[in-house]
């Protein structure tokens, strides 16, 4: 029985291999313009993207992380416009979870995920019936490379690693923690044409224009 169990896991893991293998292939052949089109939710790691990457640490268990209050601004925008805002992280804290609940922004930590035995994809799936194709994931380091090969679009910021550079569809002007999200969402919006009609609210009212009303 042991040995008919080793082969079916053998089996199940060489399916599932060469199934993210043909999805890899089929998305080389895809334009990024194509890909971005099919996007539902952004996913974005938390150190080194929603911040700087520095973790302050005082004596107790609690840390404390600077984050970029245009990424909250523009989460709002993109979840106006149907598209979901998602953070997962290894390290779970305190400010993590304040700052995900500003965003109005679900939170999952990978420790989490793995005492449940699923994988974020798996969740994504379950909870908010999105396929990795229509994921654009935001990573920043060598950890963040498997999840970034497996989804429809990947970015990293201006400082992330060369890995993950390599690995990225979009490597954006700012670092990590100067609005990173904020310009991916800008990028995609613009992208899916849902730019100009979300931000017309916000459009100046030139001299001319002010002229003419009076």
């Amino acid at each position: 029985m042991e040995t008919c169990g080793f082969f079916i896991e053998t089996f199940l893991e060489y399916i599932g291999k060469t199934c993210i293998n043909s999805y890899m292939k089929l998305r080389a052949k895809e334009s990024l313009k194509a890909r971005l089109n099919k996007i539902k939710a952004i996913v974005t790691d938390v150190d080194g993207v929603l911040t700087d990457g520095g973790i302050y640490l005082s004596g107790d268990a609690e840390e404390m992380k600077r984050f970029s209050a245009k990424d909250g601004s523009m989460t709002e925008l993109a979840q106006q416009a149907g598209i979901l805002v998602i953070l997962v992280t290894g390290r779970k804290c305190q400010a993590t979870i304040r700052r995900a609940k500003e965003m109005s922004a679900d939170v999952f930590f990978k420790h989490d995920l793995g005492l449940a035995g699923k994988s974020f994809l798996e969740v994504a799936k379950e909870k908010y019936g999105i396929s990795q194709s229509e994921i654009l994931y935001v990573g920043d380091d060598i950890g963040d490379i498997s999840m970034m090969r497996k989804v429809g679009v990947s970015a990293t910021p201006a400082d992330g690693v060369a890995f993950a550079k390599s690995a990225a569809d979009i490597i954006t002007k700012r670092a990590g923690g100067e609005g990173v999200i904020a310009e991916v969402i800008e990028a995609l919006m613009k992208a899916q044409s849902t730019w100009n009609k979300s931000t017309e609210r916000f459009k100046v009212t030139t001299s001319s224009d002010f002229d003419a009303k009076i």
